[in-house]
């Protein structure tokens, strides 16, 4: 949920994300001077697994800091909140809805045998970007 972790593991990196845990570490609570008092709810940690072929074209040319774009066209998109600790401080029960939404759409798309190998970091709407695996695999 961290746009900054995902563009720079998936663009910068050229890692492969194509699994996904739910609540990994335990479920954190929120807590915020602000909602003192608020029924707060848990916050699952769920986690993106990447795999890194460090030996693969892709991530060769990017270790010499080379722009290597994915051209094929992505076929889903999974968009994450532009800034999530903030929403997390103010709207945790909304944080977790989206939590929940991006959670099912990574599982069933993985389900479908697709791989998320880019991220947008859109200001107003990052998403991460999966595609089938012949698509960007060497």
């Amino acid at each position: 949920m961290q746009a900054s972790t995902a563009h720079f593991n998936l663009n910068r990196l050229g890692v492969i994300v194509s699994s996904y845990a739910v609540n990994f570490y335990g479920t954190d609570y929120v807590t915020s001077p602000a909602l003192q008092g608020a029924e707060l709810p848990g916050i699952d940690s769920d986690r993106l697994f990447a795999s890194w072929d460090i030996r693969s074209n892709r991530v060769q040319r990017l270790g010499n800091r080379e722009n290597v774009p994915i051209t094929a066209t992505p076929d889903a998109r999974i968009a994450i909140p532009a800034d999530w600790t903030k929403l997390l401080k103010e709207d945790p029960h909304r944080a977790k809805e989206q939590l929940l939404r991006t959670r099912g759409d990574f599982q069933n798309n993985f389900d479908k045998g697709l791989i998320c190998a880019a991220f947008e970091p859109a200001d107003d709407g990052p998403q991460y970007l999966l595609y089938r695996p012949e698509a960007v695999m060497e």
